[in-house]
């Protein structure tokens, strides 16, 4: 009878055994990856784009600027200007 008993607790953790390293094969598959990089990415995109309103419109309330003024009236960014480039010795 005891047998049986460890016969039947082996086959239990094994089938747990294997569940769980399906489970963890499943979760590092490239794909499971490739999908938690890109919405990873994406959060870290939104995150910059609203700290880029925020720092704009502090900005804007330090220069006295509306919305869509601050350029050449064009609503473009201004010409950039070329800076030298290093010294040499």
């Amino acid at each position: 009878m005891p047998r049986l008993f460890y016969i039947a607790l082996g086959a239990a953790a094994g089938i747990v055994a294997v569940r769980r390293a399906a489970a963890a094969a499943a979760a590092l598959s490239p794909n499971s990856v490739a999908g938690s990089l890109v919405a990873a990415v994406k959060e870290f995109a939104d995150d910059v784009r609203e700290g880029m309103a925020v720092r704009e419109n502090e900005l804007r309330a330090v220069f006295a600027l509306e919305p869509g003024e601050g350029g050449d009236g064009d609503g473009e960014v201004g010409t950039a200007v070329a800076m030298p480039g290093p010294r040499r010795a």
